[in-house]
């Protein structure tokens, strides 16, 4: 309908109580755009979805910026941080520091999300609004200025190419390809990750600022499976797409883990190899997380001993010399990396500073000293001959898939769930908190919430059918993801701008930490 019907409809709200925005919910063309009110909040601390649709004849962006599935993603999330600017930037200091308007701005990765969206024929962007009250009443003359004043001012500032930096366009899209391109140039080269000379490694915990410390070099190979912004510091720190941290998470549920590379045996005599516990111990936690990943499928794992169960992680040289054929319960990564690497190709990158055993299997040894990395690989090879320490030999053996039965996730169907997330780290599934505090590669909370619609939708699909196995439930969902985009895992009728695109890894960790799941015996 045109976009008077809307500003006609506001004009009837006068003295009605906020509830009444309710009425305005639908479709209205303006002269160059179509806004979408999807769905219209009845609170006022409630934001309402809306959309923005440009035909690409008025937006007018070059077609060779979004001519491959790369470049699209890349001037996607430029658009959307275009938006978010223009609304901080511009209608926050034109309203006194309030805004309407909202929308999922990211952080430092350029990552796909849900929150523009670009065809053929036109861009779209997705985010909120928060319509105006006068205390529990609407405040109809504000909402008329909010959509005659506030709305054309960001679809001029963000979806007309016209009014945009010509190189930073550029420059977003095409860093991303680039980056994308050093990733095949690891794979064909049987390479982990690459650094770039003069990369700027260190962030502040909590916020992704640079930080002025020792270099942090494991967070930046597990973040470089993502490609950063342009200037922050770590666009060419490029790691394989599905290399994965992994973590203890002592007190974490697991169930039906095949933990037999990793404990031979446990004190209470419980079958290994279908291990289930509601709370696991720090140890069993790593050795279920090793699994669990292997399963999910990756081709290298990063590792840092600040963030794993040490008994895990490495034993005592002279302890083990003393133990000579004692066989312990718990056998040291140190000793299952390189069979795990010879039988099946998963590389891993290790941090210790306590563990000089690591050396004899590395294939590459490289010191942090300061703020300078050093390759010491012959040195440590001769020192671990001179010190005349010995190589236990194991087998790997094959990596365990377990099958979900079905009605562990039947809650979830028939509901039309809409994850929501409880705080950055943990998403809500109906009744069910998931905790991802322990995924580090989680970088966005639009990545937790979209990784608890694609369990939603493996379940809406009957993909958990009893007969797929986790890591065939994760291919199916991801080729859906790749080729009809993250819509594919919300109701059409209302389609979000909350959702980013979570590796089928982090999905499989969040669908481990779920309390209901139960595979096959």
């Amino acid at each position: 309908m045109p976009w008077e019907r809307l500003r006609d409809k506001l004009l009837t709200l006068e003295g009605k109580p906020y509830q009444a925005y309710a009425s305005l919910q639908g479709e209205y063309r303006f002269e160059r755009y179509v806004l979408f009110l999807d769905s219209v909040a009845q609170d006022p601390a409630m934001p309402s979805l809306m959309r923005v649709r440009i035909d690409q004849a008025e937006a007018r962006f070059p077609q060779d910026l979004s001519s491959t599935r790369v470049r699209r993603v890349a001037l996607e999330d430029f658009i959307a941080r275009r938006w978010h600017e223009v609304i901080r930037k511009v209608i926050r200091t034109q309203r006194g520091g309030r805004a309407a308007f909202g929308i999922e701005g990211g952080g430092q990765q350029i990552l796909e999300r849900s929150a523009c969206r670009i065809a053929e024929d036109w861009i779209e962007i997705r985010g909120t609004i928060t319509w105006p009250s006068d205390g529990r009443k609407a405040a109809p003359k504000l909402a008329q200025a909010v959509v005659t004043e506030d709305l054309p001012q960001l679809v001029d500032g963000a979806l007309i190419s016209a009014n945009q930096n010509p190189s930073a366009v550029s420059r977003h899209v095409h860093l991303a390809e680039d980056v994308e391109a050093l990733r095949q140039q690891l794979q064909e080269r049987s390479l982990v990750a690459f650094i770039a000379d003069g990369a700027v490694l260190p962030r502040e915990l909590t916020s992704d600022k640079p930080l002025l410390s020792h270099l942090v070099t494991l967070r930046a190979l597990a973040w470089g499976v993502y490609t950063h912004l342009p200037g922050d510091g770590r666009e060419f720190c490029g790691t394989v797409a599905d290399a994965v941290v992994v973590t203890a998470d002592e007190g974490r549920r697991i169930e039906g883990v095949n933990l037999q590379p990793f404990i031979t045996a446990l004190p209470t005599g419980e079958d290994v190899t279908q291990y289930r516990a509601e709370h696991a111990s720090l140890i069993i936690s790593q050795s279920a997380a090793l699994a669990e990943t292997l399963e999910a499928g990756c081709s290298a794992l990063l590792i840092d001993e600040d963030t794993s169960a040490p008994g895990l992680l490495a034993q005592d040289p002279l302890l083990r010399r003393l133990a000579t054929g004692a066989s312990g319960p718990v056998v040291p990564l140190v000793d299952l990396l390189r069979p795990l690497y010879e039988e099946h190709g998963i590389s891993a990158v290790v941090v210790t500073s306590a563990s000089s055993d690591y050396a004899r299997i590395a294939d590459t040894v490289i010191v942090m000293n300061g703020f300078h990395a050093s390759v010491v690989t012959a040195q440590a090879k001769e020192a671990i001959v001179e010190s005349g320490s010995s190589e236990a030999r194991h087998r790997f053996g094959g990596i365990h898939h377990r099958v979900p039965l079905p009605e562990s996730v039947n809650q979830l169907r028939g509901r039309r769930l809409r994850p929501e997330m409880q705080g950055p780290r943990s998403v809500l599934l109906g009744r069910d908190a998931i905790d991802l505090t322990r995924l580090p590669q989680l970088v966005d909370s639009c990545q937790g919430r979209a990784a608890g619609a694609a369990i939603v939708y493996a379940a809406e699909q009957g993909y958990v059918d009893g007969s797929r196995t986790v890591r065939e439930i994760l291919a199916v969902v991801d080729t859906d993801m790749a080729q009809k985009g993250l819509d594919v895992l919300v109701p059409l009728e209302a389609p979000g701008g909350d959702l980013a695109r979570p590796r089928r890894q982090e999905i499989a960790a969040a669908l481990n930490r779920l309390r209901t799941l139960r595979v096959k015996p």
